[in-house]
């Protein structure tokens, strides 16, 4: 058996070759037309999709913020949770001119500002805040230095010597405001002489008091009083201190010139007799603080200043928690439809008003 190739004739091969041309620019111009539908940014399909990609990057980020340090109708600061294991919160920054045409950006922890939304004609933020009011009681007030306690008489005025046995101070609770919740001494002044050789040093302590107003062994705090630092004559000599405080408004203090010593080491000035003042009196020791006694009718010369703690005044703080971000987005042309969507913030941070 023989086989034989067919043959084509010269109008066949002609007509076969037109038809594949039909068909190849056929198939181009579909090609072309099909790649012209396919949105770009530059058309209104394209704008939109990509506004919901930017959309959808943006309600992303929101929904987990901490915090938001910046907001304004047309930008915002977010604190988001660390995304690259380094430890360390991740500060996202969308925002948008205002300028119709202009972009909606995206700074990620300070970088470059990359454009995530083109075209954008309108853009704003509206923020839902849950507020709270709780009534506040700031810190206690306290007040400036100020003088708390004073006598300096002009007549009756005799000299207790300070010596390793005979001791002597004042007692006395200071005038407070109603509200006042505690005191402090800041500084107190006797009236002092030398008393021979000026090489001794008493003490002038504050110390809790006894039942009966007079010091106890309870030492609050305590100055050195060096003799070398006194004049012949009588002059106020003031001492400062530091441990003094919180001192109950209902309960005086004491306040002692001791000497630990043997020998003499000044003189103290008080009034001997005819003092009237209430809620204050003279102590005294002749065996070195064995035994304390009170005159009602004597007084020395002294001043104390100190500071009166005070509640603060009762207010109120309204807090401030973001519960949701509602995003209005318009791109491509004034006429083209807004895109309108609300954004639930998860974590609903406390925020400024």
């Amino acid at each position: 058996m023989s086989s034989r190739r067919p043959s084509f004739t010269l109008v066949e091969v002609v007509i076969s070759m037109g038809v594949m041309s039909l068909l190849m620019g056929g198939l181009a111009a579909t090609l072309m037309l099909a790649s012209k539908a396919i949105p770009t940014s530059t058309t209104p399909v394209g704008s939109m999709v990509q506004a919901e990609r930017g959309l959808w990057e943006m309600a992303t980020d929101l929904t987990t913020l901490r915090t938001a340090p910046t907001r304004t109708s047309t930008g915002i600061t977010i604190i988001v949770p660390d995304r690259d294991n380094n430890g360390t919160s991740e500060i996202i920054r969308y925002a948008w001119s205002g300028v119709p045409g202009s972009p909606i950006t995206r700074t990620y922890n300070g970088g470059a500002a990359a454009t995530i939304i083109d075209s954008v004609r309108e853009f704003t933020l509206t923020y839902d805040l849950h507020d709270v009011t709780l009534a506040t009681t700031p810190a206690a007030n306290e007040s400036s230095e100020q003088l708390l306690a004073q006598y300096y008489p002009t007549t009756g005025l005799l000299d207790a010597t300070i010596d390793g046995s005979n001791w002597v101070g004042q007692y006395f609770i200071p005038t407070l405001p109603a509200n006042a919740t505690s005191w402090k001494i800041t500084k107190v002044s006797f009236r002092l002489r030398t008393n021979g050789t000026n090489d001794g040093i008493a003490h002038l302590q504050i110390r809790q008091p006894t039942i009966g107003n007079v010091p106890s062994t309870a030492i609050v705090d305590e100055a050195s009083v060096q003799e070398s630092l006194l004049s012949t004559g009588y002059a106020d000599m003031t001492y400062l201190f530091t441990k003094a405080s919180g001192l109950s408004p209902t309960t005086g203090i004491c306040v002692v010139l001791v000497n630990s010593g043997g020998s003499a080491t000044c003189d103290a000035r008080f009034q001997g007799s005819g003092y009237t003042g209430s809620n204050s009196n003279m102590v005294s020791t002749s065996n070195a603080g064995g035994l304390w006694s009170s005159f009602a009718t004597k007084s020395m010369n002294f001043s104390v200043y100190g500071t009166i703690t005070a509640p603060g005044q009762t207010g109120s703080a309204t807090a401030h928690y973001l519960r949701g971000i509602h995003i209005k987005l318009r791109v491509g042309t004034d006429q083209s439809p807004a895109v309108e969507t609300t954004v639930r913030v998860v974590n609903l941070p406390e925020v400024g008003g």
